[in-house]
């Protein structure tokens, strides 16, 4: 079956309201941006319906929702205040990302999915991931395995402005991410801490080799992501 197929039929045997994310999740999906995609052309042909302001029925996110036509919408799906979630995700997910065609596979969001990605195919239960495409606050991934607790501060390679060069503005992210950590150790003194980096260029992987003695004092680690979605890990999870 194609993956359109897929997503038609898992929608109308489940009838559920569903978020991109969660049904990127569910189907699997290789990248987050096939399930906007996917659902966007179903809608054009009129064989699902989407809406925004919508609370999916997996993750209770209000995000943009996908249902078949003639399902039953959650009885939640309705627009909410936002609150606290918890998010687990399948341990037979291939591949997260962002759901805009437009953002580089270095983009914070495809980081995070990534490594959302990699961790509960690697026993850990995903408790919450920050919605990095309307940069909401909070911690970036949360994470559990074996009454472990990971906290996760992700930043992406940034594209440069007309008065910064990305290299520069890189550092200042890299600079962000430490503070993140150092602030997480402070409210969480037994938590797993770490920062997901995509790894691109040599600025990240020279100011974490420049402030190797501050990762292994606090500690944390470095979760790497390559252009391929494969991970790497240094200091221990």
């Amino acid at each position: 079956m194609t993956y359109s197929e897929q997503i038609l039929e898992y929608l109308r045997r489940s009838g559920e309201n569903i978020c991109d994310d969660c049904l990127a999740l569910v189907i699997p999906l290789k990248y987050r941006q096939q399930a906007h995609s996917r659902c966007s052309e179903l809608e054009s042909l009129g064989k699902v319906i989407r809406a925004r302001d919508q609370v999916c029925g997996r993750c209770r996110q209000i995000k943009i929702g996908t249902r078949y036509p003639g399902a039953r919408p959650h009885p939640q799906s309705f627009k909410v205040e936002n609150t606290a979630i918890t998010l687990k995700v399948p341990t037979d997910r291939s591949g997260i990302a962002d759901s805009h065609d437009d953002r580089p596979w270095s983009w914070e969001g495809n980081v995070q999915s990534a490594i959302a990605t990699w961790l509960s195919a690697n026993a850990w239960t995903i408790r919450n991931l920050a919605d990095t495409a309307a940069r909401s606050s909070g911690i970036d991934i949360v994470a559990e395995c074996d009454a472990k607790e990971l906290w996760v501060s992700v930043k992406g390679y940034p594209t440069g402005t007309t008065r910064t060069n990305p290299s520069t503005q890189a550092r200042h992210w890299f600079a962000h991410a430490v503070f993140d950590i150092v602030r997480y150790r402070t409210q969480h003194s037994s938590a797993v801490l770490a920062i997901g980096l995509p790894d691109i260029g040599v600025t990240y992987r020279r100011l974490f080799t420049r402030s190797k003695w501050a990762f292994e004092q606090l500690p944390a680690a470095v979760i790497w992501v390559n252009k391929d979605g494969q991970i790497r890990v240094e200091g221990t999870l």
